[in-house]
């Protein structure tokens, strides 16, 4: 392992993917009820922080190269063809799906996912292409363009909310399909290069933390009030344009990145395992709530809870073991 490793990345691709299976395990969306608010609504960071994750490894290069952008590319496409072949399996064999329909599902897998959601890969290849012809005019004027990013997010934001409070109305960006709301992960992806070096004042570094926490709780009650109370729905990912959840995610991302984790060699090569392995738990885990419909049959704050450790401890140990195996582990591999 490098010694220059940034051991930070690897703690937030642990954490927003534990809060990925949390989003997951702690709702049913069929029947639009949330187990556990806390865990649930407290979770809504994962996806934003990877977006900002890949901003900062991304626009970090000093060139981005055909080369570079085919291999990405390519990774992409190789994953979701590998996981539409086991989605039409699964689907063929314990959906009762038919020979069509399991084909149609595996197909779903190459624009958004059936069973796996991977509506964001769809996302990171059109920001990865509008990168290939325009990745130093984006460094160049990178400020310039979070700005308008985040006036149109505000926007976007405001005008909803004035259609929920005096409309009865929802948010106007529901038609838009998510992988596609580009001014909104464009803005959380070049947020991510945007905030990579900044270092908090040593007294502030200790009181980070306790701000994150107030921020969370914060987060939980507007997206607790807006959408159960308000709009009577669970599903809280219209709000990544708002305000607050957009400053409280930048906090999380900000503080994580300044907290002095251990130096010790054993602590950074389990965080480094458990970071390759955790795009395998996501693989896995949404298969085993398929199969064990986990989701109506566990529905108590601690049993779904539950259901999570599970998940997430034995969706690790599988990916680990899959990640020792030559070839196999590229299934797992993203």
């Amino acid at each position: 392992m490098s010694k220059t490793r940034d051991i930070s990345i690897d703690i937030l691709k642990i954490i927003s993917m534990a809060a990925v299976l949390f989003l997951h395990t702690q709702r049913n969306a069929e029947l639009g009820v949330v187990f556990n608010p806390v865990l649930y609504y407290g979770s809504r960071f994962a996806m934003p922080v990877f977006f900002m994750i890949n901003g900062m490894l991304i626009l970090d290069h000093e060139e981005y190269t055909f080369q570079y952008y085919k291999r990405k590319i390519f990774n992409m496409i190789r994953i979701t063809v590998i996981w539409g072949i086991i989605t039409a399996i699964y689907s063929l064999f314990f959906e009762g799906a038919s020979i069509i329909q399991a084909a149609i599902n595996g197909i779903r897998c190459l624009y958004g996912g059936h069973i796996v959601p991977f509506w964001f890969i769809t996302t990171f290849a059109i920001i990865y292409t509008l990168l290939l012809f325009s990745f130093k005019v984006v460094k160049k004027h990178l400020n310039l363009i979070v700005l308008i990013l985040g006036i149109i997010c505000f926007l976007i934001d405001s005008i909803s909310l004035v259609n929920i409070f005096f409309f009865n109305g929802f948010y106007i960006q529901e038609p838009v399909n998510q992988r596609i709301r580009l001014w909104t992960w464009l803005f959380y992806f070049l947020m991510g290069y945007k905030l990579k070096d900044i270092k908090l004042p040593h007294n502030l570094k200790y009181v980070m933390p306790i701000f994150v926490l107030i921020m969370t709780i914060l987060a939980i009650i507007y997206q607790y009030f807006i959408f159960v109370i308000k709009l009577n729905k669970i599903n809280s990912s219209y709000c990544y344009e708002s305000p607050l959840i957009m400053f409280w995610v930048c906090c999380v991302f900000v503080c994580v990145r300044n907290i002095k984790w251990p130096e010790k060699n054993r602590f950074n090569i389990v965080a480094q395992q458990i970071s390759k392995c955790s795009f395998g738990v996501f693989l896995f885990h949404m298969f085993f709530i398929k199969c064990f419909d986990t989701t109506s049959r566990f529905t108590t704050p601690f049993s779904s809870f539950l259901v999570w450790f599970i998940l997430w401890n034995g969706c690790l140990l599988i990916s680990f073991l899959i990640s020792k195996i030559p070839y196999l582990k590229k299934t797992i591999e993203y």
